[in-house]
């Protein structure tokens, strides 16, 4: 749970703002970083310290799994607001770092290969989230997975039925 990682980037793949972005803390959705420069690359070394791998993480609990996403879907608004779009990262249980208990989510930037809409990189984190979570909250995320793809409202939309879907799970006692 401390440390660094450190990950090398085709210089042509990284543009400068983001690592501006990255280096002065500037949007909360990533780990900070610091950048060395070579010819041809660009190594990236990012602090993790109190942050762990979403995959490294066993079992959550319904009301986790929708903090988690709902977390993430603030920190992207972040993001977009200082022009870091979701169509230019993975978002993955590789990319997203939690802290133990969950009160925050941050993301290291590995740049996008293939053009996916947010709604479904989203999605797909809530399959995966699904498999880690119990059987009891598995109709919340099912719930969540059918309406973030169908959601045509935004963000806002999804963030608020995602928080009303957390306050039901948390009120009827689903683990």
């Amino acid at each position: 749970m401390t440390g660094n990682i450190e990950l090398k980037y085709e210089k042509h793949k990284l543009e400068n703002y983001i690592m501006d972005m990255l280096t002065l803390e500037t949007c909360k959705l990533f780990l900070p970083a610091a950048f060395i420069q070579t010819e041809e690359d660009v190594i990236a070394s990012y602090r993790t310290e109190g942050f762990c791998k979403l995959s490294a993480l066993k079992e959550f609990e319904t009301e986790d799994l929708l903090s988690i996403t709902i977390s993430l879907l603030e920190g992207i608004d972040d993001a977009q607001r200082h022009y870091i779009f979701p169509d230019e990262y993975v978002m993955n249980d590789e990319s997203i770092y939690v802290q133990r208990d969950l009160r925050q989510i941050k993301m290291i930037f590995i740049p996008e290969k293939e053009e996916r809409l947010l709604n479904d990189k989203i999605a797909a984190l809530l399959e995966y989230l699904k498999e880690k979570g119990t059987e009891e909250g598995r109709e919340y995320i099912e719930d969540a997975i059918a309406f973030v793809r169908q959601n045509t409202f935004g963000s806002k939309a999804v963030i608020h039925h995602l928080q009303t879907l957390r306050k039901e799970a948390y009120l009827c006692g689903v683990k």
